[in-house]
C-alpha cells in the first residue's frame, strides 16, 4: 500500500515541478552538504559542486574506495532490488571505476598528492520518462502509485548515484557529483533475466565519464 504521506508528496512534486523540494525529501544523505549542489549546464540527469579551490591538477594519483549502499531509511521500504544485488550494483561499479583509471594514475596505497574517490549507489526505483518533473531530481525512490495517478505507464529503472571527491592530505571534500542513470534503453528482458548486468553499459558510461574527466587534468601535472 502506498503510503499517504509519501504519496502527497510525489504528487505534489508533480504538480508543482519548479519547486525544489527539501534536500532530506530528495538526497540520500551519503554526502556532506547538498546546499551547494548545481544543475550539470551539459547533463540534466547531474547535479555537481567543486569547491572554490579545486584543481584536480593538485593530484598525481586517484583512489577509488568501495562502493557503498547508502539508501534512504524513509524509502527503504519500498526499494525494488534484493539486498544482494545491491551489493553486486555496488561491487561492478568499483570494478568499472578502477578500470576506467589508467594504471599509472591507481593507487592500492594512497600516498601525498592523491584524491580519493568515495562513490555510493543511493537509490533504486522505477521512474516515468514522461514525468519532467523528476528529471533533474535525485530522489531516491519515485512512487509508482503516484505515476500511475498520472496515467502514465511508461515505467523505467532508474538508478542513482552520489560520489565525493576528497583531497587525502587535508581530509577536506573538493567535488562532489549526483548522478541518476535511466534503463530506458536497457531490453526488458535483459532486466528480468539480470538487472545487474542491464545496467553495465549505463555504469561503465559514467565511471568512464568521471575517470576521463580526472584524468585529463591529473595528467597535467606531468
Amino acid at each position: 500500500m502506498i503510503r499517504p504521506l509519501a504519496l502527497t508528496l510525489a504528487l505534489a512534486l508533480i504538480a508543482a515541478c519548479s519547486s525544489a523540494p527539501e534536500t532530506e525529501q530528495t538526497f540520500s544523505g551519503y554526502l556532506h552538504d547538498y546546499n551547494k549542489l548545481k544543475p550539470d549546464p551539459e547533463d540534466a540527469s547531474k547535479l555537481i559542486w567543486y569547491a572554490e579551490d579545486y584543481s584536480a591538477n593538485n593530484y598525481a594519483m586517484i583512489d577509488v574506495e568501495p562502493a557503498k549502499i547508502w539508501l534512504s531509511p524513509k524509502l527503504s521500504d519500498k526499494e525494488v532490488v534484493p539486498a544482494e544485488k545491491q551489493q553486486a550494483f555496488a561491487a561492478y561499479l568499483v570494478k568499472s571505476l578502477k578500470e576506467a583509471i589508467p594504471e599509472h594514475l591507481r593507487t592500492a596505497a594512497a600516498g601525498n598528492n592523491t584524491l580519493i574517490i568515495k562513490p555510493a549507489i543511493t537509490g533504486f526505483s522505477t521512474g516515468s520518462a514522461d514525468l519532467a518533473a523528476y528529471q533533474y531530481l535525485p530522489i531516491g525512490l519515485i512512487v509508482v502509485g503516484a505515476m500511475e495517478a498520472t496515467d502514465s505507464r511508461d515505467k523505467v529503472p532508474v538508478m542513482f548515484l552520489e560520489a565525493e571527491a576528497i583531497d587525502k592530505d587535508s581530509g577536506k571534500v573538493v567535488a562532489q557529483v549526483v548522478r541518476r542513470l535511466s534503463g530506458k534503453d536497457i531490453d526488458p528482458d535483459l532486466m528480468t533475466d539480470n538487472i545487474v548486468e542491464a545496467f553495465y553499459p549505463q555504469l561503465d558510461a559514467w565511471a568512464k565519464e568521471l575517470a576521463d574527466n580526472l584524468q585529463k587534468q591529473v595528467e597535467n601535472i606531468k
